[in-house]
């Protein structure tokens, strides 16, 4: 395997693989990642022989055994713990919908989590379930109110890793020591960590995850994870049935629930092809890269951000301690309006980022580089509003 790490290498990267480095200062990924062009020529290749759809159908598992070794390799689960679906949506729901809640258990999330993971949860309302929000310390969470807000009803705990809206990166082997001595299950959206750093969930006793492929992964959209650790698998009951989900039997005419044994049983049907060997060539580029080298990277770019940050004066809204510190940073220029504005004027300048309940949100990537934060910086120094 070639390792792409160094400085030289990064150079390389930026060119040959995504051309918008060229023009603009792409510092978004939390809200969505360039394709590297690895993955826009597998696309294409999958486009064109959608007029011989004979020829590829027989590779898709290629591409999807692929795909789960590489996230394998990032979480700790075992390649055969994933199933691939469309988005987060169906990804909690194939979690809540298929645990055996009953009326009066409860499930724990905190406040302002990031509604997709939050609504299948409320769902489960509609039997009985009770869910429970605890309220954070500004953009931290407070391991101590969710361990208080636990009680002999509590099934589940269900949060992200990375907050998306402040960059707060959750402690997951606290919360999974917790979740274990008290008997609960722990759920996690690893949509903003997931691709900018590795992290053996399987060892922290997480019970599932779920994620989308668009962001960190820099895939296309309608592509989602699910994993689910093998001691937890039982519990989860499919709730969608379609033949791939079932061993082959089917196929001499046995139309009985003839499940997979592994987390397969949970992908119903076909899957968005394109963009299944989309994110395959993506994850090669991690994989190129090293994923031990993912997180280093994209901190020392966050570090050299935060610096600069302070050193023109603006107000870090993010929780800046290093345990809870990740690729997403979070400032102010001022009030709202003014916050909303540079976000749009920065725009303008191609520079990329999100406007985020009332702060400008800046996401970097392994593949960004000094000069896209200096031309950040530099726009903050001259930015007069309109």
């Amino acid at each position: 395997m070639t390792m792409l790490s160094d400085t030289q290498s990064i150079s390389a990267i930026r060119e040959t693989e995504f051309p918008i480095a060229a023009d603009w200062a792409y510092l978004n990924h939390a809200y969505e990642s360039p394709n590297p062009a690895r993955a826009i020529a597998a696309i294409n290749d999958k486009v064109a022989q959608a007029q011989r759809p004979y020829l590829a159908f027989p590779q898709h598992n290629v591409a999807l055994d692929k795909i789960k070794r590489r996230l394998s390799d990032m979480t700790g689960f075992a390649p055969d713990r994933f199933a691939l679906l469309t988005n987060v949506g169906d990804a909690t729901s194939t979690i809540a919908n298929g645990l055996a809640l009953q009326s009066g258990d409860e499930i724990i999330m905190v406040e302002r989590e990031f509604p997709s993971f939050v609504f299948p949860w409320r769902v489960q309302e509609g039997r009985g379930v009770r869910c429970v929000f605890v309220p954070k310390d500004g953009v931290a969470t407070n391991l101590n109110r969710i361990e208080a807000a636990i009680t002999d009803r509590t099934r589940v705990i269900a949060i992200s890793h990375v907050d998306f809206q402040s960059g707060f990166k959750n402690d997951i082997e606290a919360l999974g020591k917790l979740a274990r001595d008290r008997g609960v299950y722990l759920f996690l959206d690893v949509s903003q960590s997931l691709g900018a750093r590795p992290f053996d969930y399987a060892s922290a006793g997480v019970a599932g995850i779920v994620g989308v492929g668009f962001k960190w992964l820099m895939g296309l959209h309608g592509l989602s994870l699910l994993g689910i650790a093998d001691w937890a698998q039982d519990a989860i009951e499919p709730t969608i049935a379609g033949r791939n989900g079932m061993t082959d039997a089917w196929m001499d005419g046995d139309l009985d629930l003839n499940w997979l044994p592994d987390a397969r049983r949970y992908q119903s049907g076909n899957l968005n092809w394109l963009a299944v060997w989309g994110l395959a060539a993506s994850l090669s580029l991690h994989e190129d890269f090293g994923f031990a080298n993912l997180e280093t990277r994209s901190m020392n770019m966050r570090e050299y951000l935060v610096s600069g940050l302070r050193e023109n004066g603006v107000e870090i809204t993010s929780d800046l301690r290093p345990l809870h510190a990740s690729t997403i940073v979070t400032f102010t220029m001022g009030s709202p309006e003014r916050t909303e504005a540079f976000v749009q004027s920065a725009t303008k300048n191609q520079i990329s980022l999100t406007y985020r309940g009332g702060w400008v949100r800046s996401a970097v990537h392994f593949w960004n580089d000094e000069a896209d934060i200096n031309r950040l910086l530099d726009f903050i120094e001259t930015y007069r509003p309109e």
